[in-house]
């Protein structure tokens, strides 16, 4: 497929999306670092954490060190990458169960929907 042998391409996919936990935090460079527990413990170099607007309108929200983060690296660079996002799973719920609305819950409990 594409000229690429299936165990390199499944090899360059596995290496493109990842998922790790947050180790350190940058705020002010709205970055991170993150370990990859099923890749040897590896840290990886900063990545740049992603929000939904950056331009005029600002929205900035950094993830928590220790937290499930899913993160997308470039193929043609893989120690440039960003964190995509974090997920709900296990033992960790959602704020909120009305789809119809926007939630969030900070760490002392003060919530905003």
């Amino acid at each position: 497929m594409f000229g690429i042998e299936e165990d390199r391409l499944r090899e360059i996919l596995n290496g493109l999306i990842k998922i790790g936990e947050v180790s350190v935090i940058y705020p002010d460079k709205g970055t991170a670092r993150v370990v990859f527990d099923d890749d040897d413990s590896i840290v990886s170099a900063e990545l740049k954490v992603l929000h939904k607007n950056t331009f005029k309108n600002g929205d900035y929200s950094m993830p928590d060190i220790g937290e499930d983060v899913v993160c997308l690296f470039l193929p043609c660079a893989p120690e440039d990458g960003f964190i995509i996002g974090s997920f709900y799973a296990g033992e960790v719920k959602p704020p909120e169960t009305d789809g119809n609305r926007r939630t969030v819950k900070f760490s002392d409990d003060t919530t905003v929907t």
